[in-house]
């Protein structure tokens, strides 16, 4: 639920999964099965099916779905760093491949790949896009 206590008309809650499921149009026996085995991962502490041993990143355990109210909600994957990128120099100037800095040309954020380390951190995309936006800006109105 959201801070208003609503939930929004595109997430279905059941006290059951299969109460969820039907809300949600998805075969409530598939998906009861699907958590089932979750669940078994979450007891072994890892997740066969996608080698997880966490929840993200190394970060907490797997958990057990098993307390309701139950949520579903539609979701999709997408892309927000790519661990690579433009180069930039030290004002956010983009240079080209033979270390020259493309002139009027700058970039911030994830344009510029990434220095994430071992993991993506939530929240750090973020801070690229202020600190080099920044620079660029004080470069461009230098």
């Amino acid at each position: 639920m959201l801070e208003d206590k609503k939930t929004p008309d595109y997430v279905f809650v059941g006290s059951t999964i299969e109460e969820a499921a039907i809300k949600a149009g998805l075969n409530p026996k598939e998906l009861e099965a699907t958590v089932r085995r979750y669940n078994g991962f979450a007891d072994a502490g890892k997740d066969s099916d996608c080698g997880r041993t966490s929840l993200a990143s190394g970060n907490g355990k797997l958990v057990r779905i098993e307390k309701a109210p139950f949520y579903i909600f539609p979701a999709t994957a997408a892309m927000i760093g790519t661990y690579c990128g433009l180069k930039i120099n030290e004002n956010a100037n983009v240079v080209d491949v033979f270390g020259e800095a493309v002139p009027g040309l700058y970039a911030a954020g994830e344009t510029t790949g990434g220095f994430h380390g071992a993991g993506y951190i939530s929240g750090t995309a973020f801070a690229k896009g202020q600190a080099f936006g920044r620079i660029a800006v004080k470069a461009m109105a230098r």
